[in-house]
């Protein structure tokens, strides 16, 4: 039986010497290719957009940032493939000065390999944006005072700009729909429920990227269906015991300005519980906004009889989760504005009501309403 023979290579010094160089030449050439290209720096671009936006309007272009990563001063496209686009608002009182911005843009997409893309389809709102390697980076709306200027100055010299201020309620539960609302790129004021696992983060995250907070504070409701929170104001409280129970939850929502009710359909129509409320506000320099979740309400009499800021709720904007229903409630809300100089719509952080707002928000304010924050309204 033959044997099977094997015979191991051993290459000499030579051919040792000149394997070892080639990989070596091989790892300085993979060196030396083409690099991957560097995460792109969102705060530096968004910095050069405002800039060349002040730059060809000559300072005048009003400008609101609503960065989705504005929490992250460092973040870079990569890193949050996920989450969406910076958001900037630009109104120029200038319609001509548009073309300026835009190649002011365009020189800054270009410094920065990004793509710069334009819709002008309504001619009352120009959006652009932003595109990094496919990603969006920027997302961009454009409005002219002219249109809101001229539709208060035909309303009437004597007449005040028409003032619309939009509350999101119940934020404080998950930091997800907290952040549907902060990305939106408007002055909205947010209510933040108290003791909740999210309500300090949440209050936190809108007061940084400027958003006016309330504490949405809970309160006893007349329907015994309506569930009620493991700490609420209840009927038969002492001023002592309401005040602690209000420094308490304000511990948790940091950096509130005022406060409306949670439920409280019968918390807000007992006189006594409510004139303690409105003692415990003014001491601590808080304003209110009666959100009516019943017509006996007797929260914002209560408070103007004692000179303390308050407002209250006119429309509730999503009672019927449709786009048409919410459409609807905002353009009574417009409407209010027009005829009485104010309104207040209360929401609350759906995605349909996210989307309403998103898409609809723009118009109203080139059509002369003005969108304001809560403490704007209040009546003294």
């Amino acid at each position: 039986m033959l044997a099977h023979r094997v015979s191991t290579y051993r290459p000499t010094s030579l051919e040792f010497t000149c394997l070892v160089s080639l990989f070596s030449l091989l790892a300085i050439l993979s060196a030396c290719g083409p690099k991957p290209r560097a995460h792109l720096e969102l705060d530096s671009v968004t910095g050069e957009l405002i800039q060349a936006a002040r730059k060809a309007t000559g300072g005048s272009a009003e400008i609101r940032v609503f960065g989705s990563r504005a929490q992250d001063a460092t973040a870079r496209v990569g890193e949050a493939a996920s989450a969406p686009p910076e958001r900037l608002q630009v109104t120029l009182h200038d319609a001509g000065s548009l073309a300026a911005v835009e190649a002011g843009w365009q020189g800054v997409a270009r410094a920065h390999g990004l793509e710069l893309l334009k819709n002008s389809s309504n001619p009352r709102l120009v959006r652009f944006l932003c595109r990094f390697e496919g990603q969006p980076t920027h997302s961009i709306q454009v409005v002219f005072a002219g249109d809101a200027t001229e539709t208060t100055r035909k309303r009437g010299a004597g007449s005040s700009e028409p003032r619309l201020a939009l509350i999101i309620d119940d934020l404080g539960y998950d930091i997800p729909s907290a952040e549907r609302v902060l990305a939106l790129p408007f002055p909205l004021t947010v209510a933040v429920l108290p003791h909740l696992a999210n309500s300090s983060e949440v209050a936190a995250r809108a007061g940084r990227r400027g958003f006016e907070v309330l504490l949405h504070l809970p309160m006893q409701s007349e329907n015994a269906q309506s569930p009620a929170e493991a700490i609420e104001l209840r009927t038969g409280l002492s001023a002592g015991e309401t005040s602690r129970m209000l420094d308490a939850m304000l511990a948790t929502v940091p950096g509130a300005v005022g406060v409306n009710n949670h439920q409280g359909s019968r918390a807000t129509a007992d006189s006594a519980l409510m004139k303690h409320v409105i003692a415990a506000l003014a001491a601590r320099h808080l304003f209110l906004i009666d959100s009516r979740t019943a017509a006996t309400s007797v929260a914002f009499e209560t408070a103007h009889a004692a000179g303390l800021p308050a407002a209250y709720r006119t429309e509730f904007l999503d009672d019927v989760q449709e786009p048409s229903a919410i459409l609807a409630q905002l353009e009574r809300a417009e409407r209010r504005a027009k005829e009485t100089g104010w309104a207040v719509a209360i929401g609350h952080p759906y995605r349909v009501t996210i989307n309403v707002l998103t898409d609809a928000l723009p118009d109203l304010e080139v059509r002369g309403v003005r969108l304001v924050r809560a403490s704007e309204i209040v009546q003294r």
